[in-house]
């Protein structure tokens, strides 16, 4: 489960190895872009076009991948120590 999926291409990852290594996955995932769910929907098993704070869900998650929204233009600036 991830609640962020964005294009979903690291969920995808995380299950393909998964399968690979014998596991029985299926991948939900949340995205509120609609560009973005478009995308995740073409490379993950269930995905709801939706907020991540609207999300409820039953106790039946064994992984949940948290990997946090990034919106575009958004700049990090670099923090120094104070002297």
């Amino acid at each position: 489960m991830d609640p962020c999926s964005g294009e979903g291409i690291a969920l995808e990852m995380l299950s393909d190895t998964l399968r690979e290594q014998g596991g029985n996955v299926k991948s939900y995932a949340v995205e509120l872009e609609e560009s973005r769910y478009e995308e995740a929907k073409q490379v993950l098993d269930h995905v709801i076009h939706d907020g991540y704070e609207n999300l409820r869900t039953q106790p039946m998650f064994s992984l949940l991948w948290l990997n946090p929204p990034y919106q575009d233009g958004v700049r990090f600036v670099s923090r120094q120590p104070v002297q």
